[in-house]
């Protein structure tokens, strides 16, 4: 058996009328239903819920909205201090990175298979072939304006321009 879309308006039918969940004094809780997206709160309603792990999914008497909405939004508010966080790690590193390469292998070494150990996976295959290949795949998709700058002008990228147009996970790579 398929689920089949509700709509906003289904949603809240569902979760008052049927399964009991109080929104006095919330007014705009269709804003909060298409804003966070039903299923991601659901997990927030679990807590509030008779026996959800046997179908039961109606609300424990006298369960009101702010019940899960305010344990959701302190954890909204956690995960943009913790993006934020790695966000400003992340700049560091990739400076750091194309810093002290450049200091001591130069602005293209990153390129140079022999910049990287020699670690194979298990079939065989060099990581460090992998990694450079991915590392000219980013370059090549990249728009970032510093890249195509080198591109039009046919000239190689420097490790300080190409940090930015790598995804971390590419960057962070023996």
């Amino acid at each position: 058996m398929t689920k089949q879309p509700k709509t906003i308006q289904e949603m809240m039918t569902l979760l008052v009328e049927e399964r009991g969940l109080d929104i006095t004094g919330f007014s705009d809780f269709s804003t909060v239903l298409l804003d966070c997206n039903y299923y991601r709160l659901s997990g927030y309603f679990r807590a509030f819920q008779i026996d959800p792990s046997h179908g039961n999914n109606r609300f424990r008497n006298g369960t009101h909205i702010r019940d899960f909405m305010i344990p959701y939004l302190m954890d909204e508010q956690l995960r943009l201090l913790i993006l934020r966080g790695t966000s400003s790690l992340e700049q560091t590193l990739r400076a750091h990175f194309a810093y002290y390469l450049a200091q001591n292998g130069g602005a293209y070494s990153y390129t140079e298979l022999s910049s990287y150990k020699t670690i194979k996976y298990s079939d065989g295959t060099e990581a460090r072939e992998v990694l450079i290949e991915n590392i000219h795949k980013w370059l090549e998709r990249s728009s970032e304006v510093c890249i195509r700058h080198y591109r039009n002008n046919n000239e190689p990228i420097p490790i300080w321009a190409a940090v930015e147009a790598m995804p971390f996970d590419t960057l962070s790579q023996k």
